[in-house]
């Protein structure tokens, strides 16, 4: 009996193992097969020597499977990094969907966040080089007094958090989002 009870738990963990050795299997195949999709997408673009304006999709054959791909250029949104006051205000009033007045507040308060020294670093000097603090993500925004969700999902798709790139918004590359903000 005992000798029963320890091939039935020795059974039940090799069964255990291979389940979770088949997840981990196709977890890295998708993974691989991802990778793929993206090398053919980069290549592609690469050997096409130009650039179409927006986001592009395409389907690239990956190990007999079809991958949907898409391409978004990130130069085509506004960087908060380097956004000026009056194209926050512009963020705030058109997609935010905030009056004037509470849109330049908002603004203000980006732009102040943004510009002050940050903390635990005395000398005010960050990585890169400047002497402000900078957002790192998207989500970083609700760290700004006066931010609140509801305002902050319907303006996050139109940011991005570039540490090195200006205020410069490539309407080639924006999404109609954006767009509808940088129009005059």
């Amino acid at each position: 009996a005992a000798m029963s009870i320890l091939v039935l738990g020795a059974t039940s963990t090799v069964k255990q193992h291979i389940l979770a050795t088949g997840q981990l299997r196709d977890a890295v195949s998708s993974q691989a097969t991802a990778e793929a999709a993206f090398a053919l997408a980069l290549q592609q673009l690469m050997a096409e020597n130009k650039r179409e304006p927006g986001i592009q999709n395409g389907q690239f054959q990956v190990m007999g499977m079809s991958v949907p791909v898409q391409v978004v250029p990130l130069n085509g949104w506004i960087n908060l990094n380097g956004a000026d006051e009056a194209l926050l205000t512009r963020v705030f009033t058109v997609a935010g969907g905030l009056p004037a007045g509470q849109a330049e507040s908002l603004a203000k308060d980006v732009k102040e966040w943004r510009d002050m020294r940050p903390q635990g670093d005395p000398d005010g000097l960050r990585n890169s080089g400047q002497n402000k603090r900078l957002f790192e993500r998207v989500d970083d925004l609700m760290l700004v007094p006066g931010m609140d969700y509801d305002l902050f999902s319907r303006v996050r798709g139109l940011f991005v958090t570039d540490l090195d790139a200006g205020a410069t918004v490539n309407v080639l590359a924006a999404p109609p989002e954006v767009l509808a903000v940088v129009a005059d």
